[in-house]
């Protein structure tokens, strides 16, 4: 930390490794491998018959080590983190216009990485096998600014965030390994490609009309299966502020007593107000929807499920999610 023309400048680095950390086992999953996919080669633990052709539903029996018992979870102690943050900070010496006012910025530069198995995150393989991958909590840019101001009888403080997107998979919407779980991993076609087991209209459809974010994430996947993690949603902003007053000391009463108003995500407020019902979600933290695909139907000839394409891929509305900052004052 310095200070040197009128600025205070201070740099902060942080790096945390956990070990030990909670982690979950099924211990009724059989992970012998019944066949591969015939298109993404992707390794299925039940036999073909255990897979309705029509729907391309999965019975996760056939995968059980006893079949009277679906999952049977053992918690454990496997789970392993890497976290490191760069932190710099800029505040600049306004005393000279009063004791009173102040203000400072700062940015964090941060990545955590998290060894883990496909039951506590996303598999394209056996859910027993650990790896290496990105944190679903993990906002690498975030840039904080704080300002305060206080007059005889009024003060000010207002507190702004604004943070890169958090990450997110290309998901299918259902079991299609067998393992009893929804968390498989998407294949993402390449745009233009003749695949015959995802739609190429309805896929190029979904590129034309997204965001850059989504495009950069399906450009990214294309031609495999999607990585854990792999995609980044898109910059959010929040906000708070305080308004607090005094009654001065003219009396002992008014020493004692201080009132404060609080504002809760006043940029939702604007947002309502400015749009009404078409929300453009300002201040709200929604994901991403990570569902790229849904199973339609399952071909035993050729060893490959058939998928519809989700046209909310990455949408983030709030329209598209339960997940809301309303607007509040206190």
């Amino acid at each position: 930390s310095t200070s040197r023309a009128g600025f205070v400048f201070s740099v902060e680095a942080l790096a945390t490794w956990n070990e030990r950390q909670t982690s979950t086992r099924d211990l009724n999953f059989n992970d012998s491998i019944r066949f591969y996919l015939g298109d993404d080669h992707r390794s299925i633990y039940v036999p073909m018959s255990a897979i309705v052709p029509v729907s391309g539903a999965v019975s996760p029996i056939a995968s059980r080590a006893v079949s009277s018992f679906i999952n049977v979870n053992a918690m454990g102690s496997q789970q392993r983190s890497f976290g490191r943050e760069l932190l710099l900070t800029l505040a600049p010496d306004l005393r000279a216009i009063s004791n009173a006012t102040y203000a400072s910025i700062s940015y964090a530069l941060s990545r955590t990485d998290v060894f883990r198995n496909g039951f506590d995150g996303t598999t394209a393989a056996s859910p027993n096998t650990f790896e290496w991958g990105r944190s679903a909590y993990d906002v690498r840019h975030t840039f904080v600014l704080q300002l305060g101001q206080a007059w005889k009888y009024v003060s000010l403080t207002v507190f702004t965030r604004a943070s890169s997107g958090t990450p997110f998979t290309p998901m299918v919407g259902e079991d299609i390994n067998g393992d009893g779980l929804a968390n498989d991993r998407a294949f993402v076609p390449s745009r233009g490609s003749t695949t015959s087991t995802v739609d190429a209209q309805t896929f190029n459809a979904l590129y034309a009309t997204s965001q850059s974010y989504v495009r950069k994430c399906l450009d990214e996947n294309a031609g495999r299966i999607a990585g854990s993690n792999s995609c980044e949603g898109p910059w959010t902003a929040s906000m708070n502020a305080r308004v607090g007053f005094t009654f001065g000391r003219s009396s002992e009463f008014a020493r004692r007593v201080t009132g404060a108003l609080v504002f809760i995500n006043p940029l939702g407020g604007l947002d309502q107000l400015l749009h009404g019902s078409n929300l453009r979600g300002w201040g709200d933290q929604a994901p991403p929807d990570p569902t790229l695909l849904h199973v339609q139907q399952f071909d035993s000839a050729q060893s490959t499920f058939h998928y519809t394409v989700n046209p909310r891929f990455g949408d983030t509305r709030p329209t598209a999610s339960t997940l809301r900052t309303p607007f509040q004052v206190s």
